[in-house]
């Protein structure tokens, strides 16, 4: 028996497909998206993950970047073919940021039958139960929201009471090295108090774009946080602290629409606390101390009938109760000068003397000269001591009935006068003369004589 067989084996069928990619709010790169082709079953349920062909926007041949060709599907069987296109999501670090995927599913079914030797193909394509003519991706790029960051300090003054607006702060934005100058400013403070009243220097907020960020998903900046300190002259007894405090801030896209900023580090430099890693907030240290005030009491002696030699009388200071009785021994004694003048030592008053009223007697010693009427004048001398919460102590003196004479930090009392005055004892003056007779003798008590003045 002779058997001949024979095969039969028709042309395949050819199938390619292609669709269309869109991006929008960003610029659409050449290969930066990938699809797949997926066997499915009748239902579109994928039945291997690993897609029978890939492709990339823009990278075919002859292709515009929007263009996304696959490479072409030979079938070599009739039959009905079912499948995915769809677009192949990356993860992880190779997703696009802010980037939204487009997740529609393309329904593809091939209908392959034998015409004349060769396998025809008739391709259809449904996406959500709907015809679908022209397959196409669309992803949409969302910047994302800014981050913002509200850097704050504190301030403490020590001497006195704080005032609000009284202290100026600087924010200077620098590289990794901290290194300032005055093109680096970006904003400055005033001292003030948050809602519980607690003192706070608040800044403007810190807000981080895209543009800040450039192409880096994480990125650092940094600043330097400053107290203005004035001259010398203009200090008004504040003793500055000139420390600061480098901040540094890392701000990240976390890949779901949003920059974020982690929590400032700030580090103190140059301060108690130097390079020490604080709590979200610097705290600036300033101390408060007045100038002390000097009172310099003094006054004239005047010496009546007799000329007024140096140290010739000698003047006491006593401190005193409210009452002017004197307490304890003199506090200073000085005599006066060729000119009659005398001047007691400088009282130095200082901050913890405020708030005080401090008294005085001021009176001449007498001496043992009978001769001299001494004067008895006591002076009692009120001093009241405040601040003027610029730098100064102020003294209010008061003598001589109550008698407002000063308000200064430097008083000078020079109006203390005292007279005295000289009695010396009665003068005799003793005149005789003689009696000349001529021719005779005199006879006693014959002649008379008179004084005159």
């Amino acid at each position: 028996k002779i058997v001949f067989e024979n095969s039969y084996k028709p042309d395949p069928a050819v199938i390619d497909f292609s669709a269309k990619k869109q991006l929008e709010n960003m610029n659409l790169e050449k290969g930066q998206f990938s699809f797949g082709v997926y066997e499915a079953d009748s239902s579109f349920a994928i039945t291997n993950e690993n897609p029978v062909v890939t492709a990339e926007n823009g990278v075919a041949e002859g292709a515009a970047v929007g263009d996304i060709v696959f490479p072409e599907i030979t079938i070599d069987k009739a039959g009905t073919y079912h499948y995915v296109m769809k677009e192949i999501i990356p993860e992880g670090d190779d997703k696009i940021l802010d980037v939204v995927y487009d997740e529609v599913e393309y329904h593809i079914t091939a209908i392959v039958w034998d015409m004349n030797g060769k396998l025809t193909a008739r391709v259809t394509y449904t996406a959500n139960g709907l015809p679908a003519n022209h397959m196409t991706f669309s992803n949409v790029y969302f910047e994302p929201a800014a981050a913002e960051v509200e850097l704050k300090a504190s301030k403490v003054l020590t001497g006195r009471d704080l005032n609000n607006g009284e202290f100026e702060f600087e924010l200077y934005e620098t590289g990794a090295d901290y290194t300032v100058d005055e093109s680096m400013l970006i904003d400055t403070a005033m001292n003030g108090e948050d809602a519980e009243g607690a003192s706070i220097v608040k800044f403007d907020k810190l807000i981080y774009t895209v543009e800040d960020m450039g192409d880096a998903d994480e990125k650092n900046f940094y600043y330097v946080i400053k107290e203005v300190i004035p001259d010398a002259e203009d200090t008004a007894g504040i003793g500055y602290d000139d420390s600061y405090f480098e901040v540094a801030i890392t701000v990240s896209n976390n890949g779901q629409g949003e920059l974020v900023a982690e929590d400032p580090v700030i580090t103190e430099v140059d301060g108690p606390d130097a390079d020490t890693a604080v709590n979200g907030k610097a705290e600036f240290n300033n101390t408060y101390e007045a100038d002390p005030a000097k009172l310099t009491l003094g006054g004239t002696k005047t010496l009546e009938n007799k000329t007024l030699k140096e140290n010739d009388f000698t003047f006491a200071i006593f401190v005193a109760d409210e009452n002017y009785n004197k307490v304890g021994d003199a506090v200073d004694t000085v005599q006066n000068d060729a000119n009659g003048d005398f001047v007691f030592e400088d009282i130095t008053y200082h901050s913890a003397n405020v708030g005080n009223t401090y008294y005085y007697v001021v009176e001449e010693i007498a001496g043992s000269d009978d001769k001299v009427a001494y004067d008895d004048t006591v002076y009692g001398i009120e001093v009241t001591v405040s601040d003027n919460r610029e730098g100064e102590i102020v003294l209010d003196i008061k003598y001589d009935d109550s008698k407002v004479i000063t308000q200064s930090n430097v008083a000078n009392i020079n109006t203390l006068n005292f007279t005295n005055g000289y009695n010396p004892d009665d003068a005799v003056l003793n005149l005789s003369g003689e009696k000349l007779m001529e021719g005779r003798d005199i006879i006693a008590g014959e002649f008379t004589f008179e004084l005159y003045k």
